[in-house]
């Protein structure tokens, strides 16, 4: 293949959460596969290292960094302008980022949680604002990485269209994650209707249990439960590797281009979720709350 082929043959993706676990693996199918690739990374000297090295197994050095704390709705900004300026196409955007393990309630810049400020509102903010680009690239695809923790939000009794997303009364870390990743499925529901007559897919995965370091912050007693499930029930977690290859299925697979809207489990298979992803007013009350407080709307 020359040069000129595969300048030709490359498509773009951007990636956020890349220099750890099945972010990093997924990075590295990606390169192996010549996908010119950004990666939105917060630690410089860290994510440096990790395109070095992938770089290096991969013989891609077509990999770049746009430097941002997605914590940071101003710089989720910056960094949706950044990749504009590139004027490159973008034919996959896997928002796989995520913050997870706070003990205490902590506030970005924004005066907002930060589970509930990084996982959704900066996956929607880096979404809508990239989505013009996207329907400019025909098959393009956006995956979503969610968590079978949404489940708990029923169990909280929580009213997703009213009660406090910003953690001022009370604050409890499983249910701001539940209520993120549950809020990631309904941007993913709500731009698959919107895109549905175009041939634009958005997708959503779970990647269930998982041996990566997310739960390297976590506060006692929880980080104990939870290394003593992956000592007891080790054959049920999977590798990142693994893992990977469901988020390589869900960007590659002929057969789901036509499939949008959709919940996907580690192992690339399609799940029925619980009625609360159904709910439309939960889900156009989030859409609603995610444009007043990050001020991007289509």
């Amino acid at each position: 293949m020359t040069e000129t082929q595969k300048t030709i043959e490359k498509k773009v993706m951007l990636l956020t959460g890349g220099t750890d676990g099945i972010g990093k693996e997924y990075l590295i199918a990606a390169a192996k596969n010549n996908f010119k690739i950004y990666v939105v990374c917060r630690n410089i000297k860290k994510s440096e290292k990790v395109i070095a090295e992938v770089k290096s197994i991969s013989g891609n050095d077509d990999i770049k960094m746009i430097v941002a704390d997605l914590g940071s709705l101003s710089q989720t900004k910056r960094a949706v302008q950044e990749f504009l300026n590139t004027g490159d196409p973008l034919h996959v955007l896997m928002n796989n980022a995520g913050m997870f393990g706070l003990q205490h309630r902590t506030l970005s810049e924004d005066g907002l949680e930060l589970i509930f400020s990084t996982n959704y509102l900066s996956t929607y903010a880096l979404t809508l604002g990239l989505l013009g680009k996207i329907r400019e690239t025909q098959g393009a695809r956006i995956i979503n990485v969610v968590s079978g923790s949404y489940m708990l939000i029923p169990q909280f009794g929580f009213d997703v269209s009213r009660d406090d997303y910003n953690a001022e009364k009370h604050y409890e870390m499983l249910r701001q994650y539940g209520l993120s990743k549950l809020s990631v499925i309904y941007l993913t529901k709500t731009l698959a209707k919107l895109l549905a007559d175009t041939d634009i897919t958005v997708n959503c995965i779970d990647p269930g249990a998982v041996k990566t370091n997310i739960n390297r912050n976590l506060y006692f007693p929880l980080n104990l439960a939870i290394w003593r499930l992956r000592i007891t029930r080790a054959s049920e977690w999977m590798s990142a590797e693994k893992c990977a290859q469901a988020y390589w299925y869900l960007t590659t697979a002929q057969c789901l281009g036509k499939i949008s809207g959709y919940f996907f489990d580690n192992k690339g298979k399609l799940i029925d979720p619980l009625p609360i992803v159904y709910n439309e007013e939960y889900a156009e009350s989030m859409w609603d709350l995610a444009a007043q407080l990050t001020g991007v709307r289509l």
